[in-house]
């Protein structure tokens, strides 16, 4: 199992393109799909009494374990 983590760490040009994906996602998802993952994800951390940039970025780890997850099962139907 590959652990996700989004570190400080890590390349900063894509966790800027993820942070400000994930912040267009819960604006979108907020007037037009109030049920999507990433939002409710991000309100669930934000009654938790998390900070805005944290519930985000907790929201852009969830999203970078969608994405490999979906990667993965490309991979194994090839």
């Amino acid at each position: 199992m590959v652990k996700v983590i989004f570190s400080k760490t890590g390349n900063k040009f894509i966790r800027k393109i993820l942070f400000n994906a994930v912040c267009n996602i819960i604006m979108q998802a907020s007037r037009n799909n109030p049920e999507n993952d990433i939002l409710v994800y991000y309100r669930k951390k934000r009654n938790e009494g998390k900070h805005h940039y944290v519930a985000v970025i907790s929201c852009t780890t969830k999203l970078l374990r969608r994405i490999l997850a979906e990667c993965k099962k490309v991979q194994t139907n090839m």
